[in-house]
């Protein structure tokens, strides 16, 4: 028993370590644990649970801002999937999944994760293991070296942002703040225009406009 029991606290560390980075705002760490955790639980038939719900969204969060080699609209879809079925994740969590994530057959990039996905089975159930349902305890504002922002972005008629609204931030309350001080920048080529962005703050994002000149927005004013 007592072999068995430090197996499953060996197998559990990756998801222990993951989470702890996740709260303590290093979401390089995060995912890079995340990745190695789901593959464990995916591994022993385990990850169809609130814990594999959590570990596929900071995956996909982390893939979103290419800090991890994963593609992030796979593993959004593989959170929702788990979390309809196990739970895990929280109402706001579960609404960005349900933004970023793409479909079986809409991307053709994405067709040989689906193909070989153990979520993409219509009949998915919840999987009972002797697995600790870990706290994922967002990191306060201000948290970590780096703040990352989701945005959805929309230009008017002059090709300056006319709107920037939080889709998903992390830490979780700077996502407002941030947005409002992407408005009135040129940073799109079109008037008009929808759509969504990644931006990271380390402690600033070095972005450009649509005439190719640097522009500079920090985290703190």
């Amino acid at each position: 028993m007592v072999m068995i029991a430090l197996i499953i606290s060996l197998q559990a560390s990756p998801a222990l370590e993951a989470f702890e980075a996740w709260r303590a705002g290093d979401l390089v760490m995060a995912g890079e644990r995340a990745r190695v955790a789901m593959a464990t639980l995916e591994r022993d038939g385990c990850s169809v649970t609130p814990d594999g719900a959590k570990l596929a969204y900071i995956i996909g969060f982390a893939a979103q801002f290419d800090l991890i080699d994963e593609p992030a609209p796979y593993w959004f879809w593989a959170a929702g999937r788990i979390n309809r079925v196990a739970g895990g994740l929280e109402r706001e969590q579960s609404s960005t999944e349900r933004e970023l994530a793409s479909e079986p057959g809409r991307e053709a990039w994405l067709d040989p994760y689906f193909a070989h996905s153990p979520y993409f089975d219509a009949r998915l159930r919840a999987q009972e293991c002797a697995r600790r349902d870990h706290v994922m305890s967002d990191p306060p504002a201000g948290a970590g070296e780096a703040a990352y922002l989701i945005a959805e972005v929309r230009t008017g008629r002059d090709t300056a942002v006319r709107q920037a609204t939080s889709i998903a931030s992390y830490p979780r309350g700077e996502g407002d703040r941030l947005a409002q001080r992407l408005e009135g920048l040129h940073l799109v080529t079109g008037t008009r225009l929808r759509m969504t962005r990644a931006f990271v703050f380390n402690p600033c994002a070095e972005l450009y406009d649509v005439n190719a000149e640097p522009v500079v927005v920090c985290r703190s004013p």
